[in-house]
């Protein structure tokens, strides 16, 4: 019996999917189609244009800058970058390092291996 419950309700289900899918798609259509939509694309082209050359978009820019640099110390994501590049370099730096020590050891190695053939 639950079986057939089940499998009833998920057809249902996707019958009601199916019809609501089918009912935005229409609505969409009908929507992009008005001049209610031309109208609102107007009205936001114009909203954007007053505030581009009211100045207030480049304040927002700048605000939302420093806003972020502040949540950055804040949160020490900045500190972290800095840490980062910090360790990079000092990677970079012990590499160099074990190369030039490596090197160095070749150097006396042969030295002496000289000095003993000599003694």
């Amino acid at each position: 019996m639950q079986k057939n419950e089940s499998s009833a309700t998920r057809k249902w289900a996707t019958r009601i999917s199916r019809e609501v899918q089918e009912a935005a798609g229409a609505v969409k259509a009908d929507f992009e189609a008005s001049s209610l939509k031309q109208n609102l694309d107007r009205a936001m082209q114009t909203a954007k244009q007053a505030l581009d050359d009211s100045g207030a978009t480049a304040v927002t820019s700048k605000v939302y800058e420093v806003t972020q640099d502040h949540l950055d110390a804040v949160t020490g994501a900045k500190i972290l970058r800095l840490v980062e590049e910090r360790l990079e370099i000092q990677a970079r730096y012990n590499d160099i390092l074990a190369t030039k020590l490596h090197e160095a050891l070749q150097r006396l190695e042969v030295l002496e291996q000289k000095l003993q053939g000599t003694a």
